[in-house]
């Protein structure tokens, strides 16, 4: 009688049907991570850039009308315009937003106060005070996120009232 001994030197079809399935589900889990990892990364890219400029943007608003002489645009009181313009030390500051970049133009030249991660929107000034009182401004604008993202840009709305000194 003969037996027959089973060679050990290869796989089973169906040893490598598991292997398959297990590396194939190992890859699934992996590039989903990966892909959640990156969805994260770009939100919270976006979240910054919208948040630092944000600050910058305002800081520098506040720095600018508190040391103002004199308010230009909006000319008068409850006047509400999309551009503001300031004198400080005799030199004259222009704010607007041009294509979504909010700019500032000066003796010195034209300077863009935000990055380029993000656009500017819905600028606004009004100009709030008392006959011969110190005179204020509320400031309105809204800022984008330029990074793509699967549920849509990063939008954040920002309204504040600084005054002068």
């Amino acid at each position: 009688m003969r037996t027959y001994m089973r060679s050990k030197l290869g796989f089973t079809i169906v040893e490598l049907s598991i292997y398959g399935a297990i590396l194939g589900i190992f890859l699934v889990v992996l590039t989903t991570l990966f892909t959640s990892t990156l969805d994260l990364q770009l939100e919270s890219e976006a979240t910054t850039d919208v948040v630092a400029d944000s600050r910058y943007i305002f800081s520098r608003f506040s720095y600018d009308i508190g040391r103002a002489t004199a308010i230009t645009i909006p000319a008068s009181l409850g006047l509400e315009t999309n551009s503001m313009q300031l004198t400080i030390d005799g030199t004259v500051y222009t704010y607007s937003v041009n294509n979504g970049r909010l700019e500032l133009v000066s003796g010195a030249g034209t300077d863009p106060l935000n990055s380029a991660g993000s656009l500017v929107s819905d600028l606004s000034f009004l100009r709030l005070g008392n006959v011969g009182g110190k005179h204020s401004l509320r400031i309105n604008l809204t800022i984008t996120s330029t990074t793509k993202l699967p549920g849509g840009p990063e939008i954040r709305e920002y309204q504040t009232t600084i005054a002068l000194r």
